[in-house]
């Protein structure tokens, strides 16, 4: 198994993350998680945002709702 990055590109956060593109910036412009600027790239702090990715809460799926479908 590779070691977990210390800071990611935006294309290797979504694909560690399983976040989008769109999900990632807007996570960024809200601070929820932490990166900084090398020249033309954002690099993304990957274990503040893996902490803040598990800070989430639990999904509850409504069964009812998925046999109805």
């Amino acid at each position: 198994m590779t070691p977990t990055p210390e800071y990611a590109t935006i294309p290797q956060w979504c694909a560690l993350s399983g976040l989008n593109r769109t999900a990632t910036y807007l996570a960024l412009s809200r601070e929820q998680l932490r990166a900084v600027k090398l020249g033309r790239r954002t690099l993304v702090h990957v274990p503040s945002g893996l902490l803040w990715l598990n800070s989430l809460p639990a999904a509850s799926v409504n069964l009812a709702a998925a046999k109805a479908a």
